[in-house]
């Protein structure tokens, strides 16, 4: 749909039978620039074109143009200006203004029909760049959103759906560091299944399955803070990072997982209690720069040997004096 914007009848006329006569018959026709854009406005998704003549009633067709470029729907909507001698004089501000094109009165219908064709050519190219465009951009969105996932699931172990060994190493450096720098202590909690081979005897690996799963999840939410980290460590082996956490607080945390897993009362004929249960080792460091993380690993793992030793279903806090120096 073309759009003539002309308030003397005779031009309106004269424009009309040179579209319709190369076969441009969807014309709406406006005397003003008001009337103009009540019709844009109308008829928003159908008009491709305007025709506007420089001079009009209640405006012109410079300034029609000018308010076009200021409404994001109408930015790229082309503009052709109809201008008498004029025209040199007015050049620089339709440009200014963001014309298309314009033509000079009286013009031959060739003239016109051509410039139409071509504005109407130069649009649709515009369309379909971005309509490429936005395809584009929605690919590039499902793209990022796949690869979120991706980086989400590469983060999970597939059974529990908590954090894997991969994102406990990644999350346990960066916070080794990060307190090192700051020289606030860090803690870690190491949390094993008692008498989880006599469970999967009993139950069979997928009863095994199912009690790792439970626990999981059943307990997870103790660590709550955004810089904790609940993770799998590996076989039927849990590990919470706990930065920023001295040890109080990480005794506190874990005598909450050992009574969490004890209140699934999940059945365990395999062992004394009769229900699942855990032992869990705590370790507390004020990280020495330039060190590695094992070292919180090792003292966490003696503690946690310590309180299998000491009966099980209890924790241990990691002690150079009972343990050994790491």
């Amino acid at each position: 749909m073309i759009l003539i914007v002309e308030d003397s009848p005779d031009q309106q006329r004269l424009v009309r039978q040179m579209l319709e006569s190369s076969g441009y018959r969807d014309l709406l026709f406006a005397e003003s620039a008001p009337e103009a854009m009540q019709l844009l406005n109308e008829h928003a998704d159908s008009i491709q074109l305007i025709l506007a003549d420089v001079w009009l009633p209640s405006g012109n067709g410079i300034q029609l143009t000018r308010d076009l470029r200021s409404i994001s729907r109408f930015r790229d909507l082309p503009v052709i200006i109809m201008t008498g001698k004029e025209g040199p004089q007015i050049l620089p501000q339709a440009m200014d203004a963001g014309v298309s094109d314009f033509i000079f009165k009286p013009f031959h219908w060739l003239e016109l029909v051509a410039r139409v064709r071509n504005c109407l050519r130069l649009q649709t190219e515009i369309s379909r760049r971005l309509s490429r465009e936005a395809e584009l951009l929605e690919e590039h969105r499902q793209l990022e959103g796949m690869l979120s996932k991706l980086e989400v699931a590469s983060n999970l172990d597939p059974l529990t759906s908590v954090a894997n060994r991969r994102k406990f190493d990644e999350h346990l450096d960066r916070e080794w560091k990060r307190c090192a720098r700051t020289g606030l202590i860090m803690s870690m909690i190491l949390i094993d299944i008692d008498f989880f081979k006599e469970y999967n005897q009993r139950y069979g690996h997928p009863g095994g399955d199912q009690c790792l799963k439970r626990l999981a999840q059943g307990v997870r939410e103790v660590a709550r803070r955004p810089a904790d980290l609940f993770a799998r460590y590996g076989g039927e082996e849990f590990a919470v990072i706990l930065p920023e956490t001295p040890s109080g607080g990480a005794a506190h945390v874990a005598e909450l997982l050992r009574k969490g897993v004890e209140g699934l009362r999940m059945d365990h004929e395999g062992s004394p209690n009769k229900i699942v249960t855990t032992s869990i080792g705590v370790a507390s460091i004020e990280p020495p720069r330039d060190s590695s993380p094992d070292v919180l690993i090792k003292a966490a793992d003696r503690a946690l040997y310590r309180a299998k030793k000491e009966g099980r279903n209890c924790f241990a806090i990691f002690d150079s004096n009972v343990d050994g120096v790491i």
